[in-house]
């Protein structure tokens, strides 16, 4: 057994192997630790290789040694480490420390108070609207997605795409709003960013008599 599985890890990996011939991985490698060092090493390391890519080449040595270890595979971080440098692979952050931030509350356009959190109750659509905006990661570039929705169904009536977070692009997703559900004098809330309390936003508002309303910062 130990033969064929030597013969068949030269050119698979230790889980295709193991699965094949019914072995289980943690006696692969105890046997194979018995001999040689080296030999150890190749193998995980197609452990490790496999691991990272198959979680889209996130994984860093914790995680990958954490994922390792449910397979019954225990190793400490720092060799799963140095394999990693081995293998010049690397973990990479899902975090957003590189996002543009969104909201700019400091300018000195109006502000209107919050008039949403005065409602006990919303009785019909399209008598309350909400907007906001949020950022996108695209391949080559961030993109802001500004949205309108209908408080009362929770449905989105206007949105826009750009890779411009201006009130250019609030005041288009609204005016997209306006046109595919017509209404009159709705309560509008968003934030208090610079993007929906610049004239032209204020401006659009005014097409369909909105009343404003924004929250705190």
């Amino acid at each position: 057994m130990k033969a064929i599985a030597d013969e068949l890890s030269a050119r698979h990996s230790v889980s295709l192997v193991c699965t094949t011939i019914g072995l289980s991985r943690s006696t692969r490698y105890h046997t194979v630790g018995s001999g040689s060092r080296h030999a150890l090493d190749s193998d995980l390391k197609r452990e490790v290789a496999r691991v990272h890519r198959e979680n889209k080449r996130i994984y860093g040595a914790p995680r990958i040694r954490l994922a390792l270890r449910e397979q019954g595979l225990c190793h400490s971080k720092r060799r799963i480490a140095r394999l990693m440098r081995e293998l010049d692979i690397k973990g990479r952050s899902r975090g957003r420390s590189n996002a543009p931030c969104v909201t700019d509350s400091k300018h000195k356009n109006r502000i209107s108070p919050n008039k949403l959190g005065e409602l006990e109750e919303v009785k019909k659509a399209h008598s309350v609207w909400v907007s906001d905006t949020t950022d996108l990661k695209g391949r080559d570039q961030w993109l802001y997605l500004a949205v309108t929705m209908d408080y009362y169904s929770r449905t989105i009536v206007g949105w826009e795409v750009s890779p411009v977070n201006d009130a250019c692009l609030t005041s288009k997703a609204l005016s997209n709003a306006i046109a595919a559900y017509p209404t009159t004098r709705p309560l509008h809330h968003s934030d208090r960013g610079s993007t929906y309390t610049a004239k032209a936003y204020m401006e659009t508002l005014e097409k369909v008599d909105a009343i404003s309303s924004m929250s705190r910062k």
